[in-house]
């Protein structure tokens, strides 16, 4: 059966989530899937190639769609609900996957840092539009990314409803249905 490059990029998150980035080569990849190395090349050019297009899925899926998704709902208020219900319940292991090779690889960690700034930039966004101010807002949008990031490295891991707990807490320091003053 032929495999799509998503299917090569899907492969490769599960390898990097199950045995960490050492482990993702192009070898290990074509064994997952069951393909050539043929196969793989009619995809990517080299396993640059495919690096890249992994952190492009990353950064696309777990950020710009998000973002996408939370800009649907009506006003800052709501999409700061939104984001927060949202990302409570997201699987965190691929977070801590990616930031742990980004502690040995400088091209995953310039992805993980512009990554890490749209996010806290968006919520900051977010609690300007509130009616925050500039130094409130962003120590806000940070607090917001620490819950996020902390609670993926917790061991054992926090449950979702835990998460949640902690963005309400977050909200009740600065309440979603503010208005900008």
């Amino acid at each position: 059966m032929r495999k799509t490059k998503r299917d090569w990029l899907m492969a490769g998150l599960e390898i990097l989530l199950q045995a960490g980035a050492p482990a993702l080569t192009i070898d290990r990849l074509t064994g997952a899937l069951g393909m050539t190395k043929g196969s793989f090349y009619h995809h990517f050019k080299g396993f640059a190639d495919y690096k890249r297009a992994l952190l492009e899925l990353y950064e696309d899926e777990g950020t710009a769609d998000i973002i996408e998704q939370t800009d649907r709902q009506e006003g800052p208020g709501a999409r700061l609900v939104f984001l927060y219900r949202l990302i409570a319940q997201a699987p965190l292991d691929l977070e801590a996957a990616i930031r742990a090779w980004s502690l040995h690889d400088s091209e995953v960690a310039e992805v993980q840092t512009r990554v890490d700034a749209r996010r806290i930039e968006y919520v900051r966004a977010l609690y300007a539009g509130l009616g925050a101010g500039p130094d409130q807002a962003l120590l806000l949008a940070r607090h917001a990314y620490a819950i996020l990031i902390g609670s993926g490295h917790i061991q054992p891991r926090l449950e979702p409803a835990v998460v949640g707990q902690l963005f309400d807490e977050l909200l009740e320091l600065y309440p979603a249905d503010r208005r900008p003053q």
